[in-house]
């Protein structure tokens, strides 16, 4: 099972994403659902949960914003090579930057079409699953 955390704070946002990974062929994920930069922390640093494969994680979340959240994650050992991807609406080149250097792997903007919509979420899943190697799968 992949597990997936969405990070996102806007209700419509989620709905999309999540409606667009139920398009998938392929239903070998989780999506566990944060909606607050804290609840992102609380997540991925509470044992009982499954360390997620991959983050999809908007720049402007409540309680603590994407780029905190970045280099939190990244200075953690347990979680400094997981995967994370901005799914923002964001176009500035200045977060864009700040993003990459701060150790995001990818830096999506969110398209206004489902139909895009649905492809991105396709190719993000495929890239991640059946394309690129993470660490958890490596034996």
């Amino acid at each position: 099972m992949f597990h997936i955390l969405l990070a996102e704070d806007e209700d419509i946002h989620t709905l999309i994403i999540q409606k667009a990974f139920n398009t998938l062929d392929d239903q070998n994920f989780t999506i566990h659902l944060v909606s607050d930069g804290e609840a992102v922390l609380e997540f991925i640093f509470n044992v009982r949960k499954p360390l997620p494969d991959l983050i999809l994680m908007d720049l402007k979340l409540p309680k603590l914003d994407g780029f905190d959240l970045l280099q939190e994650i990244r200075q953690n050992p347990r979680t400094k090579c997981i995967p994370v991807i901005i799914l923002t609406s964001s176009a500035r080149q200045q977060d864009l930057k700040r993003c990459y250097e701060l150790g995001c792997n990818s830096y999506i903007v969110k398209p206004m079409n489902f139909n895009e919509f649905k492809q991105i979420i396709f190719y993000v899943y495929k890239y991640w699953t059946q394309i690129n190697l993470l660490p958890t799968q490596v034996k």
